[in-house]
């Protein structure tokens, strides 16, 4: 199996417009899942999914679906989304694999599309306090402008490390 992993900051709105972009563009349904209490919605393809969103509530996780030619059963691609706690923001984290062609291709190009919308690079403080610049960790322009202004505080999923966009002093 062929996997893509993407782990990133990225505000909600920003990541509601980039799913509904790539839904559209490559005919994908979509899943709504929160993890406390369990609720699972699949969004209808003619909805908005704003709209959606907003009367979902909390967003734990959006799955992108997709069924490949001659197949039964839809392949899933998993946005885990970065929760918000206090002005925390928490990273975000795109995966998915697939043994089949034309689903691999679908979830490459989508994972492009979210690396178009990122930039590479954060600075990770970790809980003992050691500092060091990561490519690995991306970082959405409105995330990146929050963090600066003082409005979020990018941490990890665990809340256990924390970036920066710029040097830390």
């Amino acid at each position: 199996m062929r996997t893509v992993n993407v782990q990133f900051h990225m505000l909600l709105e920003e990541l509601i417009e980039f799913v509904v972009d790539v839904s559209a563009r490559h005919a994908l349904s979509v899943r709504l899942e929160r993890w406390f209490p369990t609720v699972v919605r699949e969004v209808p393809m003619d909805a908005n999914l704003r709209t959606e969103v907003r009367k979902f509530g909390q967003v734990d996780r959006i799955s992108l679906l997709h069924t490949p030619a001659r197949a039964r059963k839809a392949e899933c691609f998993t946005l885990n989304v970065g929760t918000t706690r206090d002005n925390r923001l928490a990273q975000a984290q795109f995966t998915g694999g697939s043994n089949k062609v034309d689903a691999y291709d679908v979830l490459k190009k989508v994972a492009a599309e979210l690396k178009r919308r990122t930039v590479a690079g954060l600075w990770v403080i970790t809980e003992t306090g050691n500092v060091g610049y990561s490519k690995l960790f991306r970082v959405s322009p409105g995330a990146a402008a929050a963090s600066r202004a003082g409005r979020v505080e990018l941490v990890s999923m665990a809340f256990t490390q924390s970036f920066r966009v710029d040097e830390p002093e």
